[in-house]
């Protein structure tokens, strides 16, 4: 199994969680040449990405995202695999997502405590994934923040913590079974 093929897999496993855009992204941002890849985030950014990383997959009995390096998986994504016009949205709602923030809070995101954090996400969560707010929306924010939770849910599964810890991994899987019932408070299974 090549590396497509197992973002394929991960994407049906996870239910379609990944919308085209990214996993066409993904698939298509395989290069064999080195580049120069310019770091377009600055320690602000890089700071907001480890706390919303961290509210969204925390770490409980199992690994959260910060265990599974989701911040720099992010970071490297938008750097490396996103166009300029993809990349620049994304800057552009991180920036709007702070923005709003600071406006409520007095501060910036990662600056804010843990409370008013998870009180700000929540609020944003309901605008974003609202009624009102389809995927087709030029909002700033939506776009940054829908974006931003499809990598880090492609960034954990595809870790080792995540693969390993918060599903059921099988390293040589034996037959295919479509419908596997799970007991109660069983993991799903791994790719």
């Amino acid at each position: 199994m090549n590396r497509r093929e197992a973002i394929r897999q991960v994407a049906l496993l996870m239910g379609g969680a990944l919308s085209a855009g990214t996993l066409s992204i993904v698939l298509d941002s395989c290069h064999h040449e080195p580049e120069n890849i310019t770091d377009h985030f600055t320690d602000t950014h890089k700071q907001t990405i480890t706390a919303l990383a961290d509210l969204i997959l925390p770490r409980t009995d199992t690994p959260g995202a910060l265990d599974a390096g989701v911040p720099d998986f992010v970071v490297m994504m938008i750097n490396e695999c996103y166009p300029d016009d993809e990349r620049s949205q994304f800057l552009e709602g991180l920036n709007a997502f702070n923005h709003q923030c600071e406006q409520q809070y007095g501060k910036l995101f990662p600056n804010c405590s843990p409370a008013q954090q998870k009180e700000y996400l929540t609020t944003v969560e309901k605008h974003v994934l609202g009624e009102q707010n389809t995927k087709d929306s030029h909002d700033p924010v939506s776009y940054f923040y829908r974006t931003f939770k499809e990598l880090t849910l492609l960034g954990f599964f595809t870790s080792e913590p995540g693969a390993t810890k918060a599903l059921v991994y099988v390293p040589i899987p034996g037959k295919y079974e479509g419908c596997i019932p799970l007991k109660p408070g069983q993991h799903a299974w791994a790719m």
